[in-house]
């Protein structure tokens, strides 16, 4: 998994999700939210239909949020994912909201 800095998130072609204080190892990770995804059927397929990158942001409190960027023609169905995301409590965003709202996380 390749680091990102929050400065580069900005020059991601897509958009995507972001998840919170990420603790699990990433291939269970990406298991466990394709699983989702497609449960829920906001996609179908396998993770790299869905994303084509993922990335790990560390912030300076010490959390390791992991961002997946969409693939640009994804199997994603972006409304179901929204309602999805928000059934999440508040444990990932959109890759958009995130830089607009968590730039003082990163203010050393």
């Amino acid at each position: 998994m390749t680091t990102i800095k929050f400065s580069e998130l900005r020059n991601l072609e897509n958009d995507g999700l972001v998840f919170y204080g990420l603790l699990d190892e990433l291939e269970e990770f990406k298991e466990i939210i394709n699983n989702e995804i497609n449960k829920s059927e906001c996609g179908t397929g396998n993770f790299e239909d869905k994303f084509d990158g993922i990335y790990e942001l560390k912030v300076p409190n010490g959390r390791r949020d992991i961002v997946l960027s969409f693939k640009k023609n994804s199997t994603i169905k972006i409304g179901k994912l929204a309602i999805w995301r928000l059934s999440l409590n508040g444990l990932a965003s959109w890759i958009s909201d995130y830089v607009e709202n968590r730039a003082n996380d990163f203010i050393n």
